[in-house]
Formats: structure tokens, sequence, C-alpha cells
């Protein structure tokens, strides 16, 4: 196959829809490598004939970033010291505007204008 077949078919043909809910916690570098990798998945798929990919429509999901990972091992460090889970008591987790980092609160704003 031709590279300018391959870009037709990329641009055309190839249905992968990113969850990009992992960016939000990556750093730049991470949030970069991440989107490249993507690319690359896109462009591996466009070598494929038209025929396999006419029926696909995946989804890729970004690897979670180190603060996302951090996030995890913290709630579940969280969840197994409180017994949560082996009561028979119900948990409600209340989260603010403080929760989250500056970075986010300036990306997206939470008044209205």
């Amino acid at each position: 196959m031709r590279k300018r077949q391959r870009k037709k078919n990329e641009k055309l043909y190839v249905k992968l829809y990113p969850v990009e809910t992992s960016l939000l916690f990556m750093s730049h570098e991470e949030r970069q490598k991440s989107i490249d990798d993507y690319l690359q998945v896109r462009r591996q798929l466009a070598r494929k004939p038209y025929r396999e990919l006419k029926k696909k429509r995946m989804i890729y999901v970004h690897s979670p970033g180190v603060a996302e990972r951090n996030f995890s091992k913290k709630l579940s460090k969280r969840i197994r010291k409180t017994g949560v889970f082996q009561e028979a008591s119900s948990f409600t987790a209340v989260q603010s505007a403080a929760d989250f980092p500056d970075s986010l609160k300036d990306r997206f704003s939470l008044t209205r204008k």
C-alpha cells in the first residue's frame, strides 16, 4: 500500500475514538507521549484493508499517568484501611473545587460568565 493510500485510510476509515479523561491528570511530557502513541496506533490501523476497517469501531484508552496511578493507590489504600467493603454501611464521597489542582481550575472555570 502506498503512503498516499495509507493517509487516506487514516483520515476516512479509521474509527478510533479516544477516551481522554486520563490526559487531564498527566504532565505535559506524559500527555505528549500518550498522544504520539495514539497517533502511532492510528497509523498502524491505516495499513489494514478497507474491509476490516469499515466494520471496526474501536475505543483507545490512554495509559494512566503518574498522578492518576498515585491517586488510585491512595484511594485503594484508604478503602482498605477504612474497611468500606467489609461493613454493610454506606459510604459517601464529597468533592469540592478545592480538591482540584489550580491548573484545572483555570482551564475549566466553575462560574458562569
